[in-house]
């Protein structure tokens, strides 16, 4: 679960990036950086929705999906450098675990 704040329709601006904090389209998906490539629309159940373009590091595919405001937070330093912490943590847990193996 991610400890980002949701996007805002205020923040959902084209060519803005952001971080996708949970993927419905791919297993995996979470924390990867994308791009808004369409304005909010309405969604189901009184949401909004964004197309976002990002590269799916399972396959190195790009995709373009649509994603709920929940979804998704800004890309700003703030949250690009606690994704980076995130991501520091898992790779020095992945270390700990090849040296015992």
């Amino acid at each position: 679960m991610s400890t980002l704040p949701p996007l805002t329709a205020d923040q959902a601006r084209t060519g803005r990036k952001v971080v996708i904090t949970f993927n419905p389209h791919h297993h995996g998906g979470d924390g990867v950086i994308g791009t808004i490539a369409s304005a909010p629309e309405p969604g189901p159940f009184g949401t909004q929705l964004v197309h976002v373009r990002y590269i799916n590091p399972a396959d190195g595919t790009d995709y373009e999906l649509p994603f709920g405001l929940a979804n998704l937070s800004a890309g700003d330093t703030a949250s690009l450098r606690a994704l980076a912490a995130r991501h520091e943590a898992i790779a020095a847990e992945l270390r700990e675990m090849a040296t015992r193996a």
